[in-house]
């Protein structure tokens, strides 16, 4: 993939394979049979619409870094470095629309908006909060059931009981319809996150978690430039769990990077 010095982390922009870091990689996706399996079953067809997923995601986010730097926008929050996370597993749900399966992204994880089916020039008009965008103007947070898309809710971790709950129903009712959602290193500090992670392995079984580590946002700094703001994240230092103490079952927390955990949920 292209990569643009002005709009991409210095570390994507020199970023190089490192051989033991790629032995290690292929060594865990073997080292699990279903994981394997799941992988080597995937058409070119499949791969390309992965790869074309996250490529969509990452102008999607290069547009918005463009806008801050010509001042159209005050701040983007960006999804750079978790196109992976965010188009993988909604990738592996049923994306038939306002009948099948259900996402609740937060903001970083906008790339979930178009390969659910939204388009990114409704995503852009969310951004402009003009009066044809998805929420006729109110603000940022942009969903649309028709494509099976939960708008998002500002407080960190507040979606997770929201998802939890759609699972809960589609349990009751019998479905193998799944609810998804992202949660970031803090939000799993939060109770409203363990109170949705606790019911779901034994109880509700149709809703899945991808907890993941947001990096970055984009905002004019208080001089002439523009820059990108990272955040450090416990995550990045290798700790991005919660307690053990509350989570029930090892269904809370999905592995997104590989989508086998979604799919093997589907036939449960």
């Amino acid at each position: 993939m292209q990569r643009y010095p002005a709009f991409d982390p210095p570390e994507y922009v020199d970023w190089s394979p490192d051989p033991e870091v790629m032995r290690r990689f292929r060594a865990t996706i073997e080292g699990d049979f279903r994981r394997r399996d799941c992988i080597e079953r995937l058409t070119a067809e499949r791969l390309v619409a992965l790869y074309a997923g996250m490529v969509r995601f990452r102008l999607h986010d290069i547009f918005l870094k463009r806008w801050v730097r010509q001042g159209v926008i005050s701040k983007a929050w960006l999804g750079t470095g978790e196109e992976a996370t965010t188009v993988g597993p909604v990738h592996a749900l049923d994306r038939s629309g306002a009948e099948g399966d259900v996402v609740g992204p937060m903001i970083r994880n906008a790339g979930a908006c178009h390969e659910m089916g939204m388009s990114v020039a409704d995503m852009f008009r969310g951004y402009l909060a003009t009066a044809d965008s998805p929420n006729r103007g109110r603000d940022l947070h942009i969903g649309g059931r028709e494509y099976g898309v939960i708008t998002p809710v500002s407080l960190v971790g507040s979606l997770a009981p929201v998802i939890a709950g759609l699972g809960l129903a589609f349990r009751l009712q019998e479905s193998k319809r799944l609810a998804l959602t992202w949660v970031g290193d803090g939000a799993t500090k939060t109770g409203e996150v363990h109170e949705a992670f606790n019911p779901m392995p034994p109880r509700v079984g149709r809703s899945k978690s991808v907890v993941r580590a947001p990096a970055l946002s984009c905002s004019p700094p208080r001089r002439s430039a523009w820059a990108v703001m990272r955040r450090t994240t416990k995550a990045r230092r290798g700790n991005c769990s919660p307690p053990r103490s509350s989570l029930s079952g090892d269904a809370a927390i999905r592995s997104a990077a590989t989508r086998h955990g979604l799919w093997r949920g589907r036939s449960t």
